[in-house]
């Protein structure tokens, strides 16, 4: 079985823009690194999530889903914005 998520597909420009200002950040007096890959895991999550919330929108406009089906549709977000 593959370890492989719904989300490791997903696109991420924001990250491929400018690598060097993700692992390398200054804030005032304070410098901090984020480790490589981080980013940009996080920015899919985020992509995936922000996918789901769309489909769960358009189709609550419709009433196309019952109570178990949203709650599966909740589970799938919170799977993808937990770490």
């Amino acid at each position: 079985m593959s370890d492989k998520k719904p989300w490791d597909d997903e696109p991420t420009p924001m990250c491929d823009e400018d690598k060097r200002q993700l692992w390398d950040c200054c804030d005032g007096e304070y410098r901090y690194f984020i480790p490589e890959g981080l980013a940009g895991d996080l920015e899919r999550r985020l992509r995936r999530a922000n996918a789901l919330i769309g489909k769960l929108r358009a189709d609550t406009d419709c009433g196309d889903f019952d109570k178990d089906d949203l709650e599966q549709r909740l589970a799938n977000i919170e799977e993808v914005l937990t770490p």
